[in-house]
């Protein structure tokens, strides 16, 4: 992918949107027990296919990072348990859809192990997530517009090369579930 247009192109949401798929069409559809099946899932591919050469397996030698290995293995739960059921309760609360998107963002701020942000700045690009994560979700619980303060985060990262691909993944998947999932 990287040789033919130059990017990743999220591949961390491709194979867990790849994962979902999977696990809802073995157990017929729906999202009842979902995070369950893909874990299932992971650990088959993983037992089968080993460890790749990757920035995250270099990065759960060198850190002991479990990254999104870890994460597809135990089922998403930064998705199932965490993600997606605040997005919801956002939009039931009556956020504007943005808003909970940005809330959506500061929740997986806080719990994926971002090893994009990892392999760009080490720990502490970890640590700097987590900690705006929080600022984050605490301004939009006040009612803050968070717009400004984001725009001044977004500086910042682009100066320190700090990137969310595993949260940005992790939002792609939200979102698709959300969209595909019964009211």
């Amino acid at each position: 992918m990287f040789r033919a247009i130059r990017a990743n192109a999220h591949r961390g949401y491709i194979f867990l949107s790849g994962l979902v798929l999977m696990a809802a069409c073995a157990q017929g559809g729906g999202a009842t027990g979902l995070g369950s099946a893909v874990g299932d899932l992971a650990r088959a591919f993983f037992a089968a296919h080993g460890a790749r050469d990757s920035h995250g397996a270099g990065l759960r030698e060198r850190l002991g990072l479990g990254g999104i290995r870890a994460e597809a293995e135990a089922g998403l739960p930064a998705v199932f348990d965490h993600g997606w059921p605040a997005y919801r309760e956002a939009l039931e609360a009556g956020w504007a859809p943005d808003h909970a998107a940005f809330y959506l963002m500061a929740v997986l701020m806080g719990q994926v192990e971002d090893t994009t942000a990892a392999h760009r700045c080490g720990p502490e690009g970890l640590a700097r997530l987590r900690r705006d994560g929080e600022r984050l979700r605490r301004l939009l619980e006040r009612g803050k517009d968070p717009v400004p303060w984001l725009a001044a985060r977004n500086r910042a990262y682009v100066r320190w090369r700090l990137t969310m691909g595993g949260v940005a993944d992790c939002m792609a998947l939200v979102f698709a579930l959300e969209a595909t999932s019964p009211s």
